[in-house]
């Protein structure tokens, strides 16, 4: 998701990997790792952003796991067009 590699993102998820699994060291989940992902690893690439938090939220990303450690909202570290997607898609005020 940080790499916005939707058709890794597709595996998985065919494959029931888990949604809302934080990593261990910055306790995000693969919707935040994909909105943090769209400002700081491949900016410029949010067709690929978009189509994994689509993904994501379709097969029942929750938000209370994609809050990180520090308390960072996903929104606050997403590209424009992402932040557009969660709110419109009800996932953040």
């Amino acid at each position: 998701a940080w790499f916005g590699r939707r058709r890794i993102v597709d595996l998985l998820l065919q494959h029931n990997a888990p949604l809302n699994m934080r990593d261990s060291e910055y306790g995000s989940s693969p919707i935040a790792w994909a909105c943090h992902g769209s400002l700081d690893s491949r900016p410029g690439h949010d067709d690929d952003y978009l189509a994994i938090v689509r993904a994501l939220l379709d097969a029942g990303a929750t938000r209370a796991e994609s809050i990180n450690r520090w308390g960072e909202l996903p929104e606050a570290m997403a590209s424009a067009p992402l932040i557009a997607l969660l709110r419109e898609r009800g996932f953040a005020p």
